[in-house]
C-alpha cells in the first residue's frame, strides 16, 4: 500500500531495524529519529538489510546514509508495536 501511495524515488527506511523493540516508547523514540534525520538531513540505512522481497518497489536505504533535499523535505513516520500502539506523523522540514 505505501508503494501505492508515494513517489517511487522516496527513500524508506526503517528505524525498528537500529533501535531495537521499545514496547510504547516506539512512536516517540521514533518520532524524535524523525526530526533529526531531517534536522541532518540524510536518511539513516537499514540496519542489517540484507535483500529485499524482488516484489517490493519501495527505495528502500541500505549500505549508507542518503541525502534529503536541501530544502522543504517531508518525513512520515508510521509506528507499530506489538502490543497495539500505533502513530502516524507527518514531518516537513524547515529553513
Amino acid at each position: 500500500l505505501i508503494s501505492e501511495l508515494i513517489d517511487p524515488g522516496v527513500p524508506v527506511t526503517a528505524y525498528k531495524s537500529q533501535t531495537g523493540y521499545l514496547g510504547a516508547a516506539s512512536a516517540a523514540v521514533e518520532l524524535c529519529l524523525t526530526v533529526e534525520t531531517l534536522r541532518r538531513g540524510c536518511v539513516a540505512p537499514i540496519a542489517r538489510h540484507a535483500l529485499a522481497d524482488p516484489a517490493c518497489t519501495l527505495n528502500l536505504v541500505t549500505g549508507r546514509a542518503r541525502p534529503l533535499p536541501k530544502r522543504g523535505a517531508t518525513a512520515l513516520c508510521l509506528s507499530w508495536s506489538w502490543l497495539g500502539q500505533c502513530a502516524a506523523v507527518a514531518l516537513r522540514a524547515v529553513a
